[in-house]
Protein backbone atom coordinates (compact mmCIF):
# COMPACT_ATOMS: atom_id res chain seq x y z
CA UNK A 1 0.00 0.00 0.00
CA UNK A 2 1.57 3.10 -1.01
CA UNK A 3 0.44 7.17 -0.28
CA UNK A 4 -0.79 8.24 -3.65
CA UNK A 5 0.71 12.00 -2.73
CA UNK A 6 3.65 11.17 -1.94
CA UNK A 7 4.46 7.72 -3.45
CA UNK A 8 5.72 6.43 -0.02
CA UNK A 9 5.33 2.28 0.74
CA UNK A 10 3.15 2.28 3.66
CA UNK A 11 2.77 -1.35 4.65
CA UNK A 12 2.78 -4.80 2.28
CA UNK A 13 0.17 -7.53 2.70
CA UNK A 14 0.67 -10.84 2.52
CA UNK A 15 -1.04 -14.11 2.16
CA UNK A 16 -1.46 -15.36 -1.41
CA UNK A 17 0.83 -18.45 -2.32
CA UNK A 18 1.01 -17.61 -5.98
CA UNK A 19 0.68 -14.23 -8.24
CA UNK A 20 -1.52 -11.58 -7.58
CA UNK A 21 -3.78 -10.81 -10.56
CA UNK A 22 -6.53 -8.03 -9.42
CA UNK A 23 -7.35 -6.06 -6.72
CA UNK A 24 -10.72 -4.08 -5.95
CA UNK A 25 -11.42 -1.69 -3.33
CA UNK A 26 -14.85 -1.53 -1.56
CA UNK A 27 -17.16 1.84 -2.42
CA UNK A 28 -15.88 3.34 0.91
CA UNK A 29 -12.08 2.40 0.24
CA UNK A 30 -11.98 0.65 4.15
CA UNK A 31 -11.67 -3.21 2.74
CA UNK A 32 -9.26 -4.24 -0.64
CA UNK A 33 -10.19 -7.65 -2.20
CA UNK A 34 -7.23 -9.42 -3.91
CA UNK A 35 -7.41 -12.36 -6.53
CA UNK A 36 -4.90 -14.77 -7.52
CA UNK A 37 -3.16 -17.34 -9.24
CA UNK A 38 -3.81 -19.60 -6.25
CA UNK A 39 -7.18 -20.51 -6.79
CA UNK A 40 -8.17 -17.96 -3.72
CA UNK A 41 -9.31 -14.75 -2.96
CA UNK A 42 -8.56 -12.41 0.18
CA UNK A 43 -10.49 -9.66 1.39
CA UNK A 44 -8.11 -7.30 4.25
CA UNK A 45 -8.53 -4.10 6.01
CA UNK A 46 -7.14 -1.51 3.62
CA UNK A 47 -5.93 0.48 6.59
CA UNK A 48 -3.61 -1.54 8.15
CA UNK A 49 -1.18 -4.69 7.78
CA UNK A 50 -3.39 -6.89 9.65
CA UNK A 51 -3.55 -10.39 7.86
CA UNK A 52 -6.58 -10.58 5.87
CA UNK A 53 -9.95 -10.66 7.22
CA UNK A 54 -11.58 -13.46 5.02
CA UNK A 55 -10.41 -15.71 2.46
CA UNK A 56 -12.29 -17.34 -0.26
CA UNK A 57 -11.56 -20.26 -0.96
CA UNK A 58 -12.58 -20.27 -5.39
CA UNK A 59 -11.38 -23.53 -7.05
CA UNK A 60 -8.10 -25.07 -8.10
CA UNK A 61 -8.16 -22.51 -11.01
CA UNK A 62 -6.42 -18.94 -11.01
CA UNK A 63 -9.43 -16.69 -9.92
CA UNK A 64 -8.97 -13.91 -12.67
CA UNK A 65 -10.73 -11.45 -11.48
CA UNK A 66 -13.13 -10.01 -8.52
CA UNK A 67 -15.49 -7.07 -7.94
CA UNK A 68 -17.54 -5.30 -4.93
CA UNK A 69 -20.89 -4.37 -5.36
CA UNK A 70 -21.90 -0.86 -5.47
CA UNK A 71 -23.15 -1.18 -1.73
CA UNK A 72 -20.02 -3.50 -0.49
CA UNK A 73 -22.18 -5.68 0.54
CA UNK A 74 -21.48 -8.49 -2.17
CA UNK A 75 -17.70 -9.74 -3.54
CA UNK A 76 -18.15 -11.39 -7.11
CA UNK A 77 -14.91 -13.96 -7.82
CA UNK A 78 -14.42 -15.33 -11.29
CA UNK A 79 -11.87 -17.85 -12.32
CA UNK A 80 -10.14 -18.34 -15.74
CA UNK A 81 -12.51 -21.88 -16.17
CA UNK A 82 -15.58 -19.76 -16.41
CA UNK A 83 -16.82 -20.77 -12.47
CA UNK A 84 -18.29 -17.31 -11.17
CA UNK A 85 -18.82 -17.05 -7.08
CA UNK A 86 -20.72 -14.55 -5.26
CA UNK A 87 -19.93 -14.43 -1.71
CA UNK A 88 -20.79 -12.38 1.10
CA UNK A 89 -18.43 -9.21 1.66
CA UNK A 90 -18.61 -9.16 5.58
CA UNK A 91 -18.98 -13.34 6.34
CA UNK A 92 -17.29 -14.59 3.62
CA UNK A 93 -20.44 -17.34 2.71
CA UNK A 94 -20.75 -18.28 -0.70
CA UNK A 95 -23.98 -16.94 -1.88
CA UNK A 96 -24.47 -18.25 -5.83
CA UNK A 97 -22.24 -20.71 -7.67
CA UNK A 98 -22.62 -20.41 -11.38
CA UNK A 99 -20.80 -21.22 -14.98
CA UNK A 100 -20.55 -18.47 -17.63
CA UNK A 101 -20.04 -20.75 -20.48
CA UNK A 102 -22.95 -23.41 -21.03
CA UNK A 103 -23.91 -25.77 -24.44
CA UNK A 104 -20.98 -25.91 -26.73
CA UNK A 105 -18.77 -23.19 -25.23
CA UNK A 106 -18.57 -25.03 -22.17
CA UNK A 107 -16.75 -28.12 -23.92
CA UNK A 108 -13.90 -25.12 -25.53
CA UNK A 109 -11.11 -25.84 -23.35
CA UNK A 110 -8.87 -23.02 -24.57
CA UNK A 111 -11.68 -20.53 -24.09
CA UNK A 112 -11.89 -18.51 -20.39
CA UNK A 113 -12.84 -15.86 -18.27
CA UNK A 114 -11.12 -12.68 -17.91
CA UNK A 115 -13.13 -9.69 -16.37
CA UNK A 116 -15.99 -9.49 -14.09
CA UNK A 117 -17.50 -5.87 -13.23
CA UNK A 118 -21.14 -4.96 -11.69
CA UNK A 119 -23.40 -2.32 -12.88
CA UNK A 120 -23.61 0.63 -10.61
CA UNK A 121 -26.95 -0.07 -9.51
CA UNK A 122 -25.72 -3.22 -8.48
CA UNK A 123 -28.32 -5.26 -10.49
CA UNK A 124 -26.13 -6.64 -13.53
CA UNK A 125 -23.25 -8.30 -13.78
CA UNK A 126 -20.93 -8.34 -16.90
CA UNK A 127 -18.37 -10.94 -18.03
CA UNK A 128 -15.80 -11.17 -20.68
CA UNK A 129 -14.26 -13.76 -21.91
CA UNK A 130 -11.70 -14.95 -24.83
CA UNK A 131 -13.47 -15.65 -27.21
CA UNK A 132 -14.79 -11.95 -27.54
CA UNK A 133 -18.36 -12.83 -26.23
CA UNK A 134 -19.12 -10.26 -23.24
CA UNK A 135 -22.34 -11.65 -21.44
CA UNK A 136 -24.56 -9.32 -19.32
CA UNK A 137 -26.25 -11.05 -16.35
CA UNK A 138 -28.99 -10.27 -13.83
CA UNK A 139 -28.73 -11.10 -10.38
CA UNK A 140 -31.85 -12.35 -9.40
CA UNK A 141 -31.89 -15.33 -11.48
CA UNK A 142 -28.16 -15.11 -12.65
CA UNK A 143 -29.40 -15.60 -16.20
CA UNK A 144 -28.13 -13.87 -19.27
CA UNK A 145 -29.87 -10.75 -20.49
CA UNK A 146 -27.77 -9.75 -23.33
CA UNK A 147 -25.07 -11.25 -24.73
CA UNK A 148 -22.47 -8.34 -26.43
CA UNK A 149 -20.65 -9.31 -29.75
CA UNK A 150 -18.09 -7.07 -32.12
CA UNK A 151 -14.76 -8.37 -31.02
CA UNK A 152 -13.14 -10.33 -33.12
CA UNK A 153 -10.29 -11.42 -30.27
CA UNK A 154 -10.54 -12.25 -26.53
CA UNK A 155 -11.99 -9.03 -24.06
CA UNK A 156 -9.81 -7.95 -21.60
CA UNK A 157 -11.46 -5.33 -19.91
CA UNK A 158 -15.07 -4.80 -19.03
CA UNK A 159 -16.58 -1.54 -17.10
CA UNK A 160 -19.87 0.52 -16.91
CA UNK A 161 -20.35 4.12 -17.13
CA UNK A 162 -20.97 5.73 -13.51
CA UNK A 163 -24.60 6.49 -14.67
CA UNK A 164 -24.99 2.74 -16.27
CA UNK A 165 -26.08 3.70 -19.63
CA UNK A 166 -22.78 2.70 -21.41
CA UNK A 167 -20.93 -0.17 -21.61
CA UNK A 168 -16.84 0.01 -22.66
CA UNK A 169 -14.99 -3.07 -24.08
CA UNK A 170 -11.48 -3.50 -24.64
CA UNK A 171 -10.27 -6.18 -26.66
CA UNK A 172 -7.16 -8.18 -27.97
CA UNK A 173 -8.62 -7.24 -31.21
CA UNK A 174 -6.76 -3.72 -31.01
CA UNK A 175 -9.88 -1.48 -30.65
CA UNK A 176 -12.02 -0.11 -27.43
CA UNK A 177 -15.53 -0.73 -28.17
CA UNK A 178 -18.66 1.41 -26.41
CA UNK A 179 -22.24 -0.32 -25.92
CA UNK A 180 -25.52 0.80 -24.97
CA UNK A 181 -26.18 -1.13 -21.57
CA UNK A 182 -30.09 -1.21 -21.91
CA UNK A 183 -30.22 -2.76 -25.36
CA UNK A 184 -26.57 -4.14 -26.10
CA UNK A 185 -26.22 -1.86 -29.40
CA UNK A 186 -22.71 -1.34 -30.27
CA UNK A 187 -22.27 2.30 -30.93
CA UNK A 188 -20.61 3.46 -34.37
CA UNK A 189 -16.74 3.31 -34.88
CA UNK A 190 -14.47 1.67 -32.70
CA UNK A 191 -11.48 3.43 -31.66
CA UNK A 192 -7.94 1.65 -32.49
CA UNK A 193 -5.74 1.33 -29.41
CA UNK A 194 -2.38 2.91 -28.41
CA UNK A 195 -0.08 2.03 -31.17
CA UNK A 196 -2.36 -0.59 -32.62
CA UNK A 197 -1.07 -3.07 -29.34
CA UNK A 198 -3.93 -5.04 -27.60
CA UNK A 199 -6.12 -3.89 -25.14
CA UNK A 200 -5.79 -5.06 -21.05
CA UNK A 201 -8.01 -2.62 -19.58
CA UNK A 202 -10.79 -0.02 -19.96
CA UNK A 203 -12.41 2.65 -17.10
CA UNK A 204 -14.32 5.43 -17.01
CA UNK A 205 -13.27 8.87 -15.17
CA UNK A 206 -15.93 9.26 -12.36
CA UNK A 207 -17.45 11.83 -14.09
CA UNK A 208 -18.04 9.47 -17.13
CA UNK A 209 -16.65 11.83 -19.23
CA UNK A 210 -14.02 10.32 -20.34
CA UNK A 211 -12.49 6.84 -21.26
CA UNK A 212 -8.72 5.53 -20.50
CA UNK A 213 -7.64 2.08 -22.24
CA UNK A 214 -4.51 0.34 -21.66
CA UNK A 215 -2.34 -1.40 -24.00
CA UNK A 216 -0.09 -4.47 -23.80
CA UNK A 217 3.61 -3.51 -25.25
CA UNK A 218 7.04 -6.11 -25.11
CA UNK A 219 9.90 -4.37 -24.71
CA UNK A 220 11.74 -2.61 -26.18
CA UNK A 221 8.24 -1.27 -27.44
CA UNK A 222 6.24 0.33 -24.97
CA UNK A 223 2.62 0.20 -23.19
CA UNK A 224 0.32 2.98 -23.35
CA UNK A 225 -2.23 5.06 -22.12
CA UNK A 226 -4.79 6.71 -23.82
CA UNK A 227 -7.79 8.75 -23.19
CA UNK A 228 -11.11 9.33 -25.12
CA UNK A 229 -13.84 12.10 -24.86
CA UNK A 230 -16.81 10.14 -24.57
CA UNK A 231 -19.00 12.73 -25.62
CA UNK A 232 -16.96 12.98 -28.94
CA UNK A 233 -17.20 8.80 -29.85
CA UNK A 234 -19.38 9.63 -32.85
CA UNK A 235 -16.78 11.66 -34.49
CA UNK A 236 -15.82 10.41 -37.43
CA UNK A 237 -11.85 11.80 -36.36
CA UNK A 238 -11.89 9.90 -33.03
CA UNK A 239 -8.98 11.84 -31.77
CA UNK A 240 -7.62 11.01 -28.78
CA UNK A 241 -7.49 13.31 -25.90
CA UNK A 242 -4.30 12.67 -24.10
CA UNK A 243 -1.70 9.65 -25.10
CA UNK A 244 0.71 8.40 -21.90
CA UNK A 245 3.77 7.09 -21.88
CA UNK A 246 6.40 5.69 -19.22
CA UNK A 247 6.21 2.36 -18.67
CA UNK A 248 8.49 -0.02 -20.45
CA UNK A 249 6.27 -2.81 -20.74
CA UNK A 250 2.72 -3.36 -21.25
CA UNK A 251 -0.26 -1.51 -18.92
CA UNK A 252 -1.93 -3.84 -16.94
CA UNK A 253 -4.20 -2.27 -14.79
CA UNK A 254 -5.50 1.47 -14.95
CA UNK A 255 -7.68 3.51 -11.98
CA UNK A 256 -8.68 7.44 -11.68
CA UNK A 257 -8.46 8.72 -8.64
CA UNK A 258 -11.94 10.00 -7.18
CA UNK A 259 -11.67 13.75 -8.44
CA UNK A 260 -10.41 12.51 -11.83
CA UNK A 261 -7.64 14.88 -12.04
CA UNK A 262 -4.78 11.63 -11.55
CA UNK A 263 -4.34 8.24 -13.22
CA UNK A 264 -2.57 5.24 -11.66
CA UNK A 265 -1.16 2.95 -13.75
CA UNK A 266 0.67 -0.49 -13.26
CA UNK A 267 2.71 -2.09 -15.51
CA UNK A 268 4.39 -5.64 -16.41
CA UNK A 269 7.63 -3.74 -15.81
CA UNK A 270 6.97 -3.77 -12.06
CA UNK A 271 5.89 -0.40 -11.36
CA UNK A 272 3.13 1.45 -10.91
CA UNK A 273 2.51 5.45 -11.93
CA UNK A 274 0.85 8.24 -11.09
CA UNK A 275 -0.26 10.41 -13.88
CA UNK A 276 -1.37 14.04 -13.75
CA UNK A 277 -4.36 15.27 -15.98
CA UNK A 278 -5.57 18.70 -14.84
CA UNK A 279 -3.90 21.31 -17.59
CA UNK A 280 -3.46 23.62 -15.16
CA UNK A 281 -1.22 21.18 -12.72
CA UNK A 282 0.54 19.81 -15.84
CA UNK A 283 1.45 23.73 -16.36
CA UNK A 284 2.65 24.49 -13.38
CA UNK A 285 4.77 21.10 -12.90
CA UNK A 286 5.66 21.42 -16.62
CA UNK A 287 6.97 25.49 -16.43
CA UNK A 288 8.36 25.39 -12.49
CA UNK A 289 11.11 22.33 -13.09
CA UNK A 290 14.45 22.91 -12.84
CA UNK A 291 14.37 24.24 -16.79
CA UNK A 292 12.17 27.31 -15.38
CA UNK A 293 11.11 27.82 -19.16
CA UNK A 294 7.99 28.35 -20.93
CA UNK A 295 6.69 25.50 -22.75
CA UNK A 296 7.18 25.74 -26.95
CA UNK A 297 4.15 26.00 -28.91
CA UNK A 298 5.02 22.80 -30.92
CA UNK A 299 5.29 20.84 -27.37
CA UNK A 300 1.75 22.58 -26.06
CA UNK A 301 -0.10 20.58 -29.17
CA UNK A 302 1.86 17.56 -28.72
CA UNK A 303 1.82 16.94 -25.17
CA UNK A 304 -1.08 19.04 -23.69
CA UNK A 305 -3.67 19.30 -27.18
CA UNK A 306 -3.59 23.22 -26.68
CA UNK A 307 -2.47 25.96 -29.06
CA UNK A 308 -1.51 28.87 -27.72
CA UNK A 309 -0.28 27.75 -24.25
CA UNK A 310 -2.45 28.66 -21.80
CA UNK A 311 -0.91 31.44 -19.50
CA UNK A 312 0.61 29.59 -15.84
CA UNK A 313 -1.62 30.38 -12.93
Amino acid sequence: MWDAISGKLLFTLKGHRKRLVEIAYNPDGTRLATASDDGTARVWNAIDNAPSLLTLKHSPYSVHSISFSPDGTIVATGDVSGTVKIWNAVSGENLHTFDVFQGDRALQNEVSLQRIAFSPDGQRLATAHSDGIVNIWGIDTWKVEMTLTGHTQGVDGVVFSPDGQLLATAGWDYTARLWDAASGQELPRPLPTFRAKRLRDAIFSPDGVRLATASEGTPPELGGITIWDVKLWNITSREEILSLLGHFDSVNEIAFSPDGKRLATSGADGTALIHYLDIDELMRLAQTRPSLRVLKLQECKDYLHQDPCPPLK
